[in-house]
């Protein structure tokens, strides 16, 4: 995002539309600006009218001041000095696009896994009057694809959906009877608190850790670069078991991202906790957290052949999941029976009266 804003900034400085520049700190770093150029706030000033998300263009700056119209043509201005929560408004994400209406809107496909069902719906109806979608047919390479990607809908799930009976059993040790009755282990499984989730900045630095290296050490990939005479490709090959190959085909975006691709089934692609699914992680907690904890490991210089028996582990727990779903169906089927043929004191007595 910050290399689109920069490039359309550079090309209206260049048509002599910006002047007047100045370097500004912002929470963000240093940045450029001028009279004319597009800005957006990402923090709150409210006794200056600047609220979160606001989109304004620069009128005039003089000594440190900046004076700007905002899109609903109020006039704001603020010191940059004690200021700095703002930054480039030539682009910005869906997300922060969301609730606002442009005349016209250009939407950039850059990234397989930022598009979704709820993505498209938003980016997409963002305009007045025209909108247009750029797509790399690397990352889509026809119109078909196109709609099976943006159609996707995700759910995130807690580790507790694969957590055995005994794990449910233990996390709901110590809670001492109130003079309610326990909640059993369905409630138990039901009400039990989530983990804690992955923080969004978290997820998209782990997005762009290099791909060809966790697939190597973790899951027994061999890696061949320039695929295609492109510096970004690669090639992951590996015996499938069957006495065939097992291919990915791999590349790092412009943005830093790393995708794969099944070159057998192009609409299969993904990131690299798809990865770490394709290779058998029962859920995206449990391939987030081991993603993370492979590269802590790799920075610490940590031994990292420990991660080589992931593929195992996920069998393991997957197993675990199915066993402990038969013993509480089980268990609830001999609760139904004991329901059944016995009777309570308390009713029989009621009946003979």
């Amino acid at each position: 995002m910050n290399r689109l804003n920069q490039d359309i900034r550079g090309i209206r400085v260049r048509r002599g539309e910006v002047s007047n520049e100045l370097e500004v700190e912002t929470v963000r770093g240093k940045l450029m600006i001028g009279t004319g150029d597009r800005i957006q706030f990402h923090g709150n000033d409210r006794k200056a009218g600047i609220y979160n998300g606001s989109l304004a263009t620069i009128e005039k700056i003089e000594r440190g001041w900046v004076k700007a119209q905002t899109d609903t043509g109020r006039t704001v201005a603020f010191n940059t000095q004690t200021f700095k929560e703002f930054g480039l408004g030539y682009a910005g994400t869906v997300y922060r696009g969301q609730g606002k209406t442009q005349p016209e809107v250009y939407a950039l496909y850059d990234n397989v896994f930022a598009w979704n069902a709820r993505t498209a719906y938003v980016g997409l109806t963002r305009h007045q009057n025209r909108v247009e979608l750029y797509v790399s047919r690397d990352l889509a390479p026809n119109e078909i694809a196109l709609g099976e990607q943006m159609a996707r809908k995700f759910r995130e799930e807690a580790s507790l959906t694969y957590a055995t009976r005994d794990e449910i059993r233990e996390r709901s040790k110590g809670r001492e009877d109130d003079g309610r009755t326990k909640a059993k282990d369905d409630d138990v499984e039901r009400k039990a608190e989530k983990p804690e989730p992955f923080p969004r900045e978290q997820v998209d630095a782990l997005r762009r850790l290099n791909m060809t290296e966790y697939a190597r050490d973790v899951h027994g990939y061999s890696v061949e670069g320039n695929l295609f005479g492109a510096a970004n490709r690669y090639r992951l090959a590996r015996a499938d078991g069957k006495g065939g190959t097992e291919e990915l085909e791999v590349r790092q975006a412009s943005d830093g991202h790393w995708t794969f691709r099944d070159p057998a089934d192009r609409n299969k692609r993904g990131d690299i906790f798809d990865l770490a699914r394709r290779e058998g992680a029962p859920n995206l907690e449990v391939a987030r957290h081991d993603v993370a904890a492979y590269w802590d490991a790799r920075a610490k210089g940590q031994d990292l052949s420990v991660f080589k028996g992931t593929r195992s582990r996920y069998d393991i727990l997957r197993a675990e999941h199915e066993k402990a779903l038969r013993d509480n169906g089980k268990d609830k089927a001999d609760d139904q029976k004991v329901h059944i043929r016995g009777r309570s004191p308390d009713k029989d007595r009621d009946r003979d009266r």
